[in-house]
């Protein structure tokens, strides 16, 4: 993933003539050493990156002095001169006074070496900047990635985006959610307060300043006087204490204090701070919800909404000369209000179970006359709408498309470019689904590029393959995020006739049963769409070992058409399943274990040449796979062998 914008204007700038240093600034993980590096593969020049982030260098100047003279060595074997690197810089010792002494030791010599700063602590850079080069650098600002970035990277959804936040190193684990939330507390929130903050400037109480940053998840949003403060955090600390640690927090990304907004500058500066973490991913990784409890509770997701609307409003105008405050005056209030100059703009927000009157953008108008009065939700449209850049569509629906329940279609799509759009096409003409999600496994054609252009989807990409059972654990975990009530699996190779769709749902929506395959045996369809005779026969044999092993009397455990309700997937332990083709199976089995019934209808099928099939020696362990978890039910059901696949039954 290429950060456009940022990548064109560095490169721009070092295309130039050499004149300033230019310095990337931001949080951790906002992606500035991949954007250096992808700038230097760009340039063409002669490139040396080099990390102070090595325990073992203890701010040593000497190694910054060497790394120069390496540069310099390659700025003179070529005609176009050098780039150098320099990353967490603001860790090197008395850095700025070695950098200026560098830098004008070039100028003076002539050398064509370019040099570009990077550092994780921003405040510490501005400062060290400030101190000793100045009129030598220019700052491109690095800030935490937009809804959009994330959603053309990751695939995400914006409910996705809100909970889980802007930190791209973490998208590829919300899949283990555990194993997402001890990341971020463990090598981002934990390393940033350790080694960007503490280790870095002088902090005299760090315990204080660890409880105000999560006073300031707790309370973002809100705005709370230093004295408030000084009370929740019981903590001697006086009021100027509290304001500069809170500046540390905002400088390392983390948790800023709007000010009030008012055109008198003193009485700003001097009004009590509104709470507003930089990345609600540091709001939720300290929350025992899961995304799917936090969507329904709506108090706590309209803060989160509003924390997120905040932290995109911060992180736009990071770098520009935008400010960012809010407005209370007694009883009224407007959230955000966006100043240039002498120019505001209003901006509220409405979500969850928030008020739907409007009293503190009406007084706010009455007394500043913004240029603009903006309102992101509210009861006119979903606040879903209100979100610029989004892809999806029609969230306008009055109710659901099925007896008041939530129809989702998932597809688990791999190399599906050909197929998926006229597959897609037949789902909708069905009538009933509400949202189509496609999950494409890392496909190496235009899958993703065509998934993007279908209206009224959810688009996740793997950023790995993760295999077919793990393609289907990223599907359902999804359709549970969206509220799905009927779940039906349609695999994007046009294989299986959408038609069966409304069937499929009633016998679900109506309570008959909870569990629908379409088969390809009932009916005789499975030969005659072009099955192979050899997978039909392993299909039949395998068919009645399981039927004997689970004690079921289905016709076929090996189709692709499924459709199942909510209760099922939220019911069975689907993460500890394989990740390959067995998923499948290990599926049903576990179904059957837990009590639940299974319907089938007759589904016809086709074989060609763009539909998915596994090859003979992947059958062959699919087969023992399938025998293999036959064999562990019922095993574990005579009490002889316990298995984490069939737990005990509460």
């Amino acid at each position: 993933m290429i950060r456009q914008t940022l990548h064109d204007e560095l490169l721009k700038r070092l295309q130039e003539k050499r004149r300033f240093l230019q310095v990337l600034a931001g949080p951790r993980q906002a992606g500035k050493t991949t954007l250096a590096r992808q700038v230097m593969a760009a340039s063409h020049m002669s490139a040396h990156y080099a990390s102070a982030d090595e325990p073992s260098l203890h701010g040593d100047r000497i190694w910054l002095e060497q790394q120069w003279d390496i540069a310099r060595l390659k700025a003179g074997e070529g005609r176009s001169g050098a780039l150098l690197v320099l990353d967490e810089i603001q860790k090197i010792t008395e850095w700025p006074n070695v950098v200026k002494l560098l830098w004008d030791a070039d100028t003076h010599s002539g050398v064509a070496l370019k040099v570009v700063l990077l550092g994780s602590a921003p405040l510490l850079i501005r400062s060290g900047l400030a101190e000793s080069l100045a009129g030598r650098f220019e700052v491109i600002a690095v800030p935490h990635w937009s809804f959009t970035e994330m959603r053309e990277a990751f695939g995400w959804n914006l409910e996705q985006y809100i909970f889980y936040g802007a930190y791209p190193g973490a998208a590829g684990l919300i899949d283990t959610p555990e194993r997402w939330r001890r990341y971020i507390l463990d090598s981002l929130i934990e390393t940033t307060l350790s080694r960007d903050i503490l280790s870095l400037n002088r902090v005299d109480k760090p315990a204080l300043l660890r409880r105000l940053f999560l006073l300031g998840c707790a309370y973002s949003g809100q705005v709370l006087s230093y004295q408030k403060m000084t009370g929740q955090l019981a903590d001697a600390g006086n009021t100027t204490t509290l304001a500069h640690y809170l500046e540390l927090l905002q400088g390392a990304g983390m948790l800023a204090g709007l000010a009030k907004y008012s055109r008198n500058q003193l009485r700003q500066r001097g009004s009590s701070p509104k709470l507003q973490v930089l990345n609600t991913a540091l709001m939720s990784a300290q929350n025992p919800r899961s995304l799917v409890e936090a969507r329904n509770d709506c108090d706590h997701w309209g803060r989160l909404v509003e924390s997120a609307v905040g932290a995109h409003l911060f992180n736009s105008s990071f770098g520009t000369n935008l400010s960012v405050a809010y407005w209370r005056e007694r009883n009224h209030e407007v959230d955000f209000v966006l100043q240039r100059g002498r120019t505001a703009v209003a901006i509220e927000v409405k979500s969850g179970g928030r008020r739907e009157s409007l009293p503190g953008m009406a007084a706010f108008a009455r007394q500043f006359k913004p240029k603009r009065q903006l309102l992101v939700g509210g009861k006119a449209s979903h606040w879903k709408n209100s979100f610029p850049n989004r892809r999806r569509t029609g969230f306008n629906e009055a109710k659901n498309m099925y007896r008041d329940k939530k129809v989702v279609v998932v597809m688990p799509a791999y190399n599906a470019a050909k197929t998926i759009a006229q597959t897609y096409q037949e789902v909708m003409e069905q009538g009933i689904v509400d949202r189509v999600i496609i999950v494409d496994d890392a496909s190496r054609d235009d899958t993703v590029a065509v998934a993007r252009s279908l209206p009224n989807t959810v688009l996740f990409s793997h950023a790995r393959n993760l295999g077919y059972g793990g393609n289907q654990k990223s599907c359902y975990r999804l359709a549970l995020e969206e509220g799905a009530d009927i779940i039906i699996m349609v695999h994007p190779d046009s294989q299986y006739t959408p038609q069966l769709i409304p069937a499929m749902a009633s016998l679900i929506g109506n309570g008959l049963y909870p569990c629908v395959l379409g088969s390809r045996i009932l009916g005789g369809y499975a030969l005659r769409g072009g099955m192979p005779l050899w997978k039909y026969v392993a299909n039949r044999f395998l068919t009645a070992a399981e039927n004997l092993l689970l004690g079921a009397k289905l016709s076929e455990y090996h189709t692709g058409y499924r459709a199942f309700s909510r209760a099922i997937l939220e019911r069975l332990p689907l993460a500890g399943n394989s990740d390959d083709f067995v998923f499948d199976n290990q599926m049903l089995a576990q179904i059957l274990w837990a009590g639940f019934t299974i319907a089938e209808i007759s589904c016809p099928t086709k074989y060609f040449d763009e539909a998915s099939s596994i090859n003979f020696r992947r059958s062959v362990k699919y087969g023992f796979g399938c025998l293999g978890t036959g064999l562990r039910f019922r095993l574990a059901k005579w009490g002889v062998l316990a298995s984490p696949l069939f737990p005990p039954l509460k």
